[in-house]
């Protein structure tokens, strides 16, 4: 700005102050938005990076504490005690509900399975949250967690056959192609406290390996998502009765994730078509008239408990269902193919589900309906929670 100043008849001096030139108003407001601009697009990057640092910090403590306990006996020398150990150590959470059966640990985010096959290891990814795909080495990382069921394996010399079963062990090392994979166990081949070894991966021949990813127990991804949950529900209702988008069923939930700043652009899974919106809570099947419920491993807690699985703001993608009602038949949508709905409620007595739903008997806008799933006789449900970036 100009300075400048004008002698009185008095002693004193009086200050004036001009307005900028126009030319560089101009430039301060383009450099001013550019920057907030770059903020706005960077900032989901930028989050996510946290993200991946954070969960990338906790797999590093759960090595370290790993194997700062190589070569000493951790507890009663079982490899339950050693892995709640570490991951206590480690500040991750433990005491998850063992699942599908007592004695089938869960130790965190479950990521998947792998299992022989006449080509080498099969992956079956079954955490549509994490984007893995076939040929990027194993599955698993460096402090993830490793349940062990009926397992023969090589060592990397190919001297030792190892028989792996209800075992559980810390990943230290994974070779840039997955075929040697380090970890560290407890009361394997007859060995005193912790021992670190190595195996031959594509000499696994029998036998089922789960991958679990360890949880911070100082974070609150859980709360970020009821939050997530409650946002998106505020949005859905705002919206009734009005056209969000072109109107189709998944745009409702698309343009309200975006607004509410949670994670999207999932691959579909299992198939071209079903949508992925965050974590999966449950998979809702019928099929002959018979009901079946499903959760991941890690959402073991909700199998039996419904108003969990239908927690308002949950979002729901129904692939062929069909409902039978009580005064009539009707499909779901209008095209009961596939269809995207968010949950706002649930009632116990009657189990029917109540939803904010776009393009449903063919209205492009945002209305409420209800799905009775003691009518459902066919197709199947999945039960997503939204994530945070």
């Amino acid at each position: 700005m100009k300075r400048i100043t004008f002698a009185a008849s008095r002693p004193t001096n009086t200050t004036y102050y001009t307005a900028l030139p126009g030319p560089v108003r101009l430039r301060i407001i383009f450099w001013v938005g550019s920057v907030l601009l770059l903020t706005a697009l960077a900032w989901p990057h930028i989050a996510r990076a946290q993200a991946i640092i954070t969960q990338s910090s906790l797999n590093m403590a759960v090595v370290a504490q790993a194997k700062q306990r190589i070569g000493r006996a951790v507890g009663d020398g079982s490899d339950v005690t050693l892995i709640t150990t570490v991951l206590r150590a480690a500040g991750a959470q433990t005491g998850f509900q063992d699942y599908p059966a007592a004695g089938d640990h869960v130790w965190g985010v479950y990521l998947g399975k792998m299992t022989p096959e006449a080509n080498g290891v099969l992956t079956t990814l079954e955490s549509p949250a994490y984007d893995w795909r076939p040929g990027r080495g194993l599955l698993c990382q460096p402090g993830d967690v490793l349940e062990f069921t009926g397992v023969r394996v090589q060592s990397a010399d190919r001297r030792i056959k190892y028989m792996l079963d209800n075992l559980a062990a810390v990943v230290t090392a994974v070779s840039p192609h997955g075929r040697y994979c380090r970890f560290v166990t407890q009361s394997v081949s007859n060995k005193l406290g912790a021992s670190q070894i190595t195996v031959f991966m594509p000499s696994l021949d029998k036998g089922t390996i789960r991958a679990f990813r360890p949880v911070s127990s100082r974070t609150s991804a859980l709360t970020r998502s009821s939050r997530l949950n409650a946002k998106l529900l505020r949005f859905c209702v705002d919206k009734l009765g009005v056209q969000v988008n072109d109107g189709q069923c998944a745009m409702l939930v698309q343009v309200g994730l975006e607004k509410i700043g949670a994670a999207t652009g999932f691959r579909d899974a299992p198939d071209r078509g079903d949508y992925v919106w965050g974590a999966l809570v449950a998979t809702i099947t019928a099929h002959s008239g018979k009901i079946t419920i499903s959760v991941p491993a890690s959402q073991a807690s909700f199998a039996s408990n419904l108003p969990k699985i239908f927690a308002p703001g949950n979002i729901l993608q129904l692939h062929g269902v069909h409902i039978v009602a009580r005064t009539s038949r009707a499909l779901v949508g209008e095209d009961a193919s596939h269809h995207t709905a968010v949950v706002e409620g649930f009632t116990s007595g009657t189990d029917v589900v109540h939803v904010l739903e776009q393009n449903s008997n063919g209205k492009l806008y945002v209305t409420r309906g209800s799905y009775e799933l003691s009518g459902m006789v066919a197709g199947t449900i999945r039960v997503y929670q939204p994530l945070p970036k």
